[in-house]
């Protein structure tokens, strides 16, 4: 695996930080809960946990 991150998959502080006030207020002002992979949330839910899961995969590889 190489370090290089792909252009807009990274798991940066300021991702981190964006992702928890958009996934509150979709929360808030979004639509109503949906089926399965219709609900953004449930998107956003499991994009964010595959960034997590490259980015700890990186810092292992990274011997960190």
């Amino acid at each position: 695996m190489t370090g290089k991150v792909a252009r807009g998959d990274g798991y940066s502080w300021p991702y981190r930080i964006w992702w928890e006030i958009e996934y509150t207020l979709m929360h808030v002002f979004g639509p109503a809960s949906l089926e399965g992979d219709a609900d953004p949330r449930v998107a956003m839910k499991k994009d964010h946990d595959r960034r997590r899961a490259l980015h700890r995969e990186r810092r292992a590889a990274a011997g960190r």
